[in-house]
């Protein structure tokens, strides 16, 4: 991409779907990225440019799918209708199907200047202040990230060496509203601690998803072969992923 047209790259594309609505998508530059991708990423969209593309080309292939992005939509508004979300609610429990624990969350209001989690006998207590919604589940996603890289991370470590992986220069976990997992250039593989409420078949597609990236840092045909030998059935894996994440609870990403 020419350094001029890099600066001039918008942050955004705009587009009209078939029934008059407008539509704005965010863009986003990847030195990875082969080729231009349309992801659907949780309620919206995405557009990953890779470099050197001009903005012409970007621009014609996110209009080309626009009618992809309104089917997309259709798809999500009538599994929502199947599977309504649920209301902004403190939570009382906490379900991890990776792992099978069950936690009930006990709340302990106290005149301190912080919120927080700790777990006592297969109980999560979270104490401070506790008045609102948003200091709950700020805490309570905090302790998702610790308790991540004290579950899912050392699983993650058993799975490299168990396939043979080499590259993985360092395993750290988050909560990206956008992505299940990367792998940087560098062999830093992240993975997200929401994947704690997927069961371990489904999270264990993502942790090999990325690993393999270690080698393959596209989405290629050789990426997917490499995929497949590792993990039978992944586009599968991918689809069922798709709806499993609409049916996360609602703090884990808040709006």
């Amino acid at each position: 991409m020419d350094p001029l047209e890099k600066i001039l790259m918008p942050d955004a594309f705009h587009g009209t779907l078939p029934d008059g609505t407008e539509i704005t998508v965010p863009v986003r530059i990847s030195p990875r990225c082969k080729r231009l991708i349309l992801r659907s990423v949780g309620d919206g969209f995405e557009v990953v440019i890779p470099p050197r593309c001009p903005i012409s080309t970007a621009n014609t292939f996110f209009q080309e799918h626009l009618n992809w992005i309104a089917r997309t939509i259709t798809k999500r508004k009538t599994f929502l209708q199947q599977h309504p979300p649920k209301p902004e609610i403190i939570p009382q429990e906490l379900f991890l199907a990776f792992t099978g624990e069950r936690f009930p969350i006990l709340y302990e209001p106290a005149e301190v200047c912080w919120t927080g989690v700790r777990l006592e006998e297969n109980t999560l207590i979270v104490s401070g202040r506790v008045e609102t919604y948003k200091q709950c589940t700020d805490a309570l996603r905090q302790w998702l990230i610790r308790y991540a890289e004290k579950t899912l991370l050392p699983h993650a470590l058993n799975i490299a060496e168990n396939h043979n992986f080499s590259g993985l220069t360092k395993l750290r976990t988050g909560l990206q509203k956008c992505t299940w997992g990367t792998c940087s250039r560098k062999g830093v593989v992240t993975l997200n601690a929401a994947l704690l409420f997927f069961t371990k078949p489904l999270t264990e597609y993502v942790i090999l998803h990325e690993f393999c990236h270690l080698t393959e840092l596209n989405h290629s045909a050789r990426f997917w072969a490499k995929l497949e030998s590792v993990y039978p059935g992944a586009k599968e894996a991918r689809e069922s992923l798709k709806q499993a994440a609409l049916l996360l609870p609602c703090w884990i990403f808040p709006k």
